[in-house]
C-alpha cells in the first residue's frame, strides 16, 4: 500500500470514527426523543406554541427523519468521486474531512444541548408542585355531586 493510500485510509477512518456515532445519536434522538419532547412541550405550554429555536431544531430533526437518504448517500458519493477524479482532493482531503468532523460533532452536541436545556426549562410546567391546588380542584368537582345527593334525600 502506498503512502497516499494509507493516508486516505487513515483520513476516512478518522472521519468514520467521529461521523458514525454522531449519525447514530441524531438518528436515535430524531426517532425516539424528539417526538416525545414535542408532545410534552406542546401540551405544557398554554398556547401550544414552541419557542422558535426549539421549533427550528425539531423541524431539522424531522427533515433528517424524512430525507436522510438525500443527505448521506450523496455525501459518500461526493467523497468517492473526489477521490477517483480530483487531483487536488488528495492534498486537501485531511483538512476537509477534519472540518466536516468538527461540524458534525459540534452540531450534534449543540442539538442535544438545546434539547436538554429546553427540557430543563419546561420542567416546572410539566411537574405540578402544588398538591393542595390539585386536591382543591378534586374537592370542588366532588362537591356538586354531594350537594345533589343531599338535596334528593
Amino acid at each position: 500500500m502506498s503512502d497516499n493510500e494509507s493516508n486516505a485510509l487513515k483520513d476516512y477512518a478518522k472521519f468514520a470514527i467521529y461521523f458514525l456515532p454522531c449519525l447514530g445519536a441524531v438518528a436515535f434522538t430524531s426517532t425516539f426523543l424528539v417526538p416525545r419532547f414535542e408532545m410534552l412541550l406542546t401540551s405544557a405550554r398554554p398556547d401550544g406554541d414552541l419557542p422558535p429555536v426549539l421549533s427550528t431544531l425539531i423541524g431539522t430533526f424531522e427533515f433528517f427523519i424524512c430525507y436522510f437518504y438525500f443527505v448521506i448517500p450523496p455525501l459518500i458519493l461526493a467523497f468517492i468521486f473526489a477521490e477517483l477524479r480530483s487531483g487536488t482532493w488528495k492534498r486537501f482531503r485531511g483538512r476537509v474531512l477534519g472540518t466536516l468532523r468538527f461540524i458534525f460533532v459540534f452540531s450534534t452536541l449543540l442539538a442535544l444541548l438545546i434539547l436538554a436545556t429546553t427540557s430543563l426549562a419546561f420542567l416546572p410546567l410539566l411537574v405540578d408542585d402544588n398538591p393542595t391546588k390539585q386536591q382543591a380542584e378534586q374537592d370542588g368537582a366532588d362537591q356538586p355531586a354531594a350537594a345533589v345527593d343531599s338535596k334528593s334525600e
